[in-house]
């Protein structure tokens, strides 16, 4: 029986499950994410390689979109897990100012990963909602201010990196332009 116990969770049947639990999924670029990963044991014993974390988002390329990680780090070293015993991990995940806000047409989640000898990924996937840093908050507000309304987000890949390009319309008849186009690069200052 212990055989076929193995050869299961080798295939993800019976085998750990790592949860994330985000204490703060509603947060400003910048700002530190925080939760604890919870590991539980299958029906097996089985060596956690590492749990890795991330933030990951889809880009625009040509007709398809194409998931990319934003950031990717390793927040749990390797350790030996039982057979249905649970493990919990407090962890803090830097948010990049440049992470893309979340907006109609543009998603960001935390992904988890867990390396694990001999079996699949038990990942994760948690929806996060990124609010604009207070640099970029400035720079909607003053548009706003201005009469222009936001119409759209779409993330790309520019000039070799991902960028988030925010669309906003005129008031009707007040500017000579149909839209507005900005994408925002953080600098160490603003």
């Amino acid at each position: 029986m212990g055989f076929l116990k193995k050869m299961m969770a080798a295939i993800g049947v019976g085998g750990a499950k790592v949860d994330a639990r985000v204490n703060n999924p509603s947060l400003r670029a910048g700002d530190t994410l925080t939760g604890v990963l919870a590991v539980q044991g299958g029906s097996v014993e089985q060596r956690i390689e590492r749990i890795n974390l991330g933030l990951a988002t889809r880009y625009r390329h040509d007709d398809t979109h194409v998931t990319h990680q934003l950031t990717r780090a390793q927040v749990v070293p390797a350790f030996d897990l039982r057979a249905g015993e649970t493990r919990e991990f407090p962890f803090s995940l830097p948010v990049p100012l440049d992470t893309p806000l979340s907006l109609p047409g543009t998603q960001v989640w935390l992904a988890t990963d867990a390396d694990i000898a001999g079996a699949a990924d038990p990942g994760d996937q948690d929806h996060l909602q990124i609010l604009p840093s207070r640099e970029a908050e400035t720079l909607i507000m003053a548009a706003q201010r201005l009469g222009f309304s936001l119409s759209g987000s779409e993330i790309e890949h520019h000039h070799g990196r991902i960028a988030q390009e925010l669309a906003f319309r005129p008031p009707h008849g007040q500017y000579r332009v149909a839209e507005v186009e900005m994408m925002l690069f953080h600098t160490g200052g603003g």
